[in-house]
């Protein structure tokens, strides 16, 4: 519940001059810590941890090394 903010923290990152992806890393990392030493449900945050890093990751990979699929993505979402 609490990693629903997630996406809406790098409009304000972006404000204060932060990096957002880094800040994104540390929130559902100190979460995950925090968890874990409360002894409450820390797997979502896992998981959800597992999937930004993937998510991220793919897209860095799209970005630099494979401009040719992001060029037909873009052009299949956005061009007329």
């Amino acid at each position: 519940m609490v990693l629903t903010i997630v996406p809406f923290i790098d409009p304000a990152a972006a404000r204060l001059h932060l990096p957002g992806l880094a800040m994104q890393l540390t929130l559902i990392s100190g979460l995950l810590i925090l968890e874990r030493f409360y002894g409450r449900i820390y797997k979502p945050y896992l998981a959800g941890l597992a999937v930004w890093i993937f998510i991220t990751g793919l897209l860095a990979f799209l970005l630099f090394f494979n401009l040719q699929v992001m060029d037909k993505l873009w052009h299949l979402f956005f061009s007329r």
